[in-house]
């Protein structure tokens, strides 16, 4: 039986990821880092394991669930971090250069794996309750705020039709607390013009799940609390 929370984090080797990865070692937690690739330059702690991961494949994802279920055989956190932009390759993200591979690619990434994630861990998540943090963007909003200057097909609905999954998952999963979150200009590899740290905003959303409000539940919510507009 294990003594310490839980959590298992998509794309947790850098980023806004690696940032989760920091606050909740601070936090005692025992730390289950997805990443695609081992490698000798991956943060070390004692209470940190990294498990190889591709969560396009569920093979992957299984043997990721089958380790953790085997060490500490349940999940008080899962962070869907793990995500593409379509634009990190030019103008690919505009209608008249949108092509449907590409297009049907982030899709796979930003929707379909986050689904496939929650489906295979989800006999992990019997704590009541425990949490499912899904990372979006505030691209996924109708309501832009600011209004968006540039278009990216892809990205942009892929992250809308994650609210939805977060939505659809509220009845399917009785014990977990479910929210999709907006994390907003972190600077990361995929938004380099980001004015915020990612440990600082990671620290701001795990505050959410601490400081838990029954609005929050299926909705879009922003690193600071407030709902964002869908």
């Amino acid at each position: 039986m294990k003594n310490k929370k839980t959590a298992f984090i998509t794309g947790a080797n850098r980023g806004l990821g690696l940032g989760f990865v920091q606050v909740l070692l601070e936090r005692n937690y025992t730390v289950f880092g997805g990443t695609r690739e081992i490698s000798d330059s991956l943060l070390e702690h004692p209470n940190l394991h990294w498990l190889e991961c591709d969560v396009t494949k569920n093979p992957s994802i299984r043997c990721a669930f089958a380790t953790i279920q085997e060490q500490v055989g349940s999940l008080s956190l899962l962070i869907n971090n793990a995500g593409i932009k379509s634009n990190l390759v030019k103008k690919s993200g505009e209608l008249l250069n949108l092509n449907k591979d590409s297009f049907l690619n982030i899709l796979d990434i930003n929707l379909v794996s986050p689904a496939m994630v929650i489906k295979i861990m989800s006999p992990l998540l019997i704590e009541d309750p425990s949490y499912i943090i899904q990372v979006s963007s505030a691209r996924a909003s109708h309501f832009k705020t600011p209004q968006k200057t540039e278009v990216d097909i892809g990205y942009d609905t892929s992250k809308a039709a994650l609210l939805m999954l977060t939505a659809c998952c509220v009845s399917e999963l009785p014990t977990a607390r479910i929210m999709s979150v907006n994390p907003g200009a972190v600077k990361t590899d995929m938004n380099p013009n980001g004015k915020n740290s990612p440990r600082d905003r990671a620290e701001e959303i795990i505050l959410l799940t601490e400081n838990w409000q029954p609005e929050y539940q299926g909705g879009f919510v922003k690193h600071d609390g407030g709902l964002h507009p869908l």
